[in-house]
């Protein structure tokens, strides 16, 4: 798993180790490439989009306090999203 400190740019990659049952989320240093993730029953979804969870079947809901971060500081700081 060393070979991402060799990468530049922008990236989020999912490797699956079969062996061990492993799943990795790897994504860039600066956060350029978002990597959102989600666990609702028995289902673990991802993607570098929220419209890719969306269409996973994830039904989002609106998160309040996320979205008044929003208005304040005109993003959203850190892992907030403005879903729950």
């Amino acid at each position: 798993i060393d070979f991402v400190h060799e990468l530049n740019g922008d990236f989020a990659i999912a490797i699956l180790d079969q062996r061990s049952g492993k799943l990795l989320l790897i994504r860039d240093r600066v956060g350029v490439k978002p990597l959102y993730f989600a666990q609702r029953d028995d289902r673990f979804l991802f993607g570098s989009e929220i419209k890719s969870l969306i269409a996973g079947g994830l039904q989002p809901r609106l998160d309040a306090a996320g979205l008044q971060r929003f208005f304040v500081f005109k993003y959203t700081p850190a892992s907030d999203t403005l879903f729950e």
